[in-house]
């Protein structure tokens, strides 16, 4: 309000202001004036910003959902559009169907969706994830063929599909839970038959549910190093995407012709599923691993040791310059001499220990309390015709 005055005034029409009051009213009018107009700047200006903000915010949006600009900027565009809470998520990757047949490797730390073609035979977890479960920590989920309630209900469990873990997972699992249920006995504690009967429930607890992959599955999959995932083709064992790193036939289960297949040799004692012969002895790998289990059994040489009993000779029939065993064998013809020396005690090489042979599974093998070794030398020194 403007002070009470005594006097009257006019209005002056160019500046719009009172110029004949008291001198105390001119000054109080003058500064409501004042901020009305200043008032009314800023909401102009203030319309202008709106409008400017609001333009350059649709530009950006615009800009990054475009795809015309590096992926690089792309991606950290968006993950400055993203709010605080959200950024740093873990990435998402979708492995399809032919990647799967040629064969393909699983990130670690990203959320992955795979599919399982249509055209492939069933194939085990551990094949499919190159039966790295055993050193790496795995867990995944396939979604159910139907979500149809009356096949929902046939399903129990926390989720309608199928969970798969990896070994060590559940082992980690098996423990944790075990930890949670050991608990100390003690008389000091007043315990209740309430509390005595009480059995916990297994309903809602994560476990593994799925062992065999088959055509058409989509499944989730999350894992904490890389994974090789493949099919099976030949059905020796080894993933695609493991053959192609061995450099192993995807269409053949022996690829180097041993008699062992080609998954039994990798996984096994770890011959070569690309060499006949291993450790360089002259006896094919199946000739030793009789059974062709990819184990060393009793009564078995070792594939992969040239000399199974360490008697200094080889199991075979083996070529050795300067006491260094070469990585192959020597031709049955070969005369033997003092540099270029031949070792053997199968010379055959038919694994089974014949007249005028030592056994390499005995460092004595006659038991006359001279080793195999010293035997041999001794017969050649003498010049002997056979040793």
């Amino acid at each position: 309000m403007i002070p009470n005055s005594t006097h009257s005034g006019e209005k002056n029409t160019e500046t719009g202001r009172i110029t004949h009051l008291a001198p105390e009213g001119v000054f109080w009018y003058n500064i409501l004036m004042s901020a009305n107009r200043i008032q009314h700047r800023m909401r102009h200006v203030c319309a202008w910003l709106t409008v400017c903000t609001g333009t350059a915010f649709v530009a950006l949006m615009a800009y990054g959902a475009t795809g015309s600009h590096d992926d690089g900027l792309n991606e950290e565009l968006a993950a400055r559009l993203l709010p605080a809470h959200m950024r740093g998520q873990v990435l998402w990757k979708t492995i399809k169907a032919e990647d799967i047949t040629k064969g393909a490797s699983v990130p670690p730390h990203v959320n992955v969706i795979f599919h399982m073609p249509y055209d492939m035979q069933n194939v085990t977890r551990k094949t499919l994830f190159g039966d790295k479960g055993r050193t790496v920590r795995y867990w995944g989920y396939c979604f159910p063929d139907s979500f149809k309630e009356e096949d929902l209900k046939k399903k129990i469990g926390i989720l309608p599909g199928y969970v798969f873990l990896s070994e060590l997972e559940q082992t980690n699992i098996q423990k944790k839970l075990q930890d949670e249920r050991r608990s100390e006995f003690t008389t000091l504690r007043s315990y209740t038959e309430d509390i005595l009967n009480e059995a916990e429930s297994v309903r809602g607890k994560i476990r593994h549910q799925k062992e065999v992959f088959r055509a058409g599955d989509t499944c989730y999959l999350m894992t904490e190093e890389v994974l090789p995932i493949g099919v099976d083709e030949d059905r020796d064992g080894l993933n695609t995407k493991l053959e192609q790193e061995l450099g192993t036939l995807n269409y053949d289960s022996d690829s180097d012709d041993d008699g062992i297949l080609d998954g039994v040799e990798y996984f096994g004692q770890g011959t070569s599923p690309v060499r006949r012969d291993t450790d360089g002895d002259g006896i094919i790998d199946s000739i030793e691993d009789k059974n062709k289990n990819g184990r060393l059994d009793p009564g078995e040489t070792s594939p992969v040791s040239w000399d199974t009993d360490r008697d200094g000779l080889c199991d075979g029939y083996c070529l050795v310059d300067y006491s260094i065993r070469t990585q192959y064998s020597a031709p049955k013809d070969y005369v033997p001499n003092f540099v270029n020396k031949i070792f053997w005690e199968d010379k055959n090489l038919n694994g089974i220990v014949d007249d005028e042979e030592t056994d390499p599974l005995n460092v004595d093998s006659d038991g006359d309390g001279v080793l195999d070794d010293q035997e041999f030398y001794q017969c050649h020194l003498a010049q002997e015709k056979v040793c």
